[in-house]
């Protein structure tokens, strides 16, 4: 009723065909080429499968990170959808406080059609009143938390597991160039080539969860820019309860609600990184 199915194909399409080309781009020939180079070494085909094997298992890891990520960007879209027709009806509310003589708050309608990707204001004028639209709204973001929450509760220990194992991958394949003789297999180039995979694949799971919460968000500054404008007591209620429902409302991911999933991720990896690295290094 509020998001038909077809809605958000187009941008939804287009970001999970990005996402998937540069997995692949980033994570396919690095791992044919260290395969290869195994298979060179040693013929050992034991061996080769072993690794083909456990690439394989990142690859599928990889896998469920994207789904992550592509259900995260249908809410983030879901949530600039809300947010968009809600700063029309900000921009409405604004006109009729600076001209109420001009225009009836009154017969001020909003935004009802449930049959494309933006509610068309000025086709429903006459069928709705302010305070329904308001209540739309409500129940618009109700559901997408909701789905927020939901997608908590299914990836929260995937996705943390995954950032887990990302970072210390990371930080033992630069603990092994750095501490090891020169071989076809530690080299600088091979190093570039996997760090840049786990920093795509950890900053888009971040970067993606971070920009969705900031969305979802910014319905309370919109909300209170319309609070503070002068409409009628019904209005005022309804604004009220959606503020007081966005609240009490949690719309942030984490990993098992132990760590939030925002930017800050990303520096706090990188310090701990550091900081490991360099204890790992004097001990040797």
């Amino acid at each position: 009723m509020y998001y038909p199915m077809d809605i958000y194909k187009a941008n939804f399409r287009i970001f999970v065909i990005i996402m998937v080309s540069l997995c692949a781009i980033l994570i396919l020939p690095v791992n044919g080429l260290r395969i290869y180079l195994l298979y060179d070494q040693f013929r050992d085909s034991a061996m080769v499968l072993f690794f083909s094997i456990m690439y394989l298992q990142n690859i599928s890891l990889c896998v469920t990170e994207l789904q992550f990520i592509a259900y995260c960007f249908g809410l983030y879209l879901k949530y600039r959808s809300i947010n968009e027709d809600m700063a029309i009806l900000k921009s409405r509310t604004i006109t009729i406080n600076r001209y109420p003589s001009a225009l009836n708050p009154g017969k001020y309608n909003s935004i009802c059609d449930s049959s494309g990707s933006n509610y068309d204001i000025c086709q429903t004028i006459k069928e709705c009143q302010l305070v329904n639209s308001i209540e739309s709204f409500r129940m618009r973001h109700r559901f997408v938390s909701d789905s927020v929450n939901d997608l908590n509760d299914i990836y929260s220990i995937q996705i943390g597991l995954s950032l887990f194992i990302l970072l210390v991958m990371a930080l033992f394949d630069i603990y092994e160039v750095v501490l090891t003789e020169y071989n076809i297999f530690q080299t600088y180039e091979m190093l570039l080539m996997w760090l840049s995979q786990y920093a795509f694949r950890f900053s888009m799971i971040v970067l993606t969860t971070h920009f969705t919460t900031k969305q979802a968000n910014k319905s309370k500054m919109i909300l209170t820019d319309i609070n503070n404008r002068y409409t009628d007591y019904n209005t005022k209620e309804e604004l009220r309860l959606f503020l007081k429902e966005l609240c009490s409302r949690s719309m942030e991911f984490t990993t098992y609600d132990l760590f939030l999933l925002n930017t800050r991720t990303i520096t706090s990896a990188i310090v701990a990184g550091t900081t490991y690295l360099i204890i790992f290094l004097q001990f040797r």
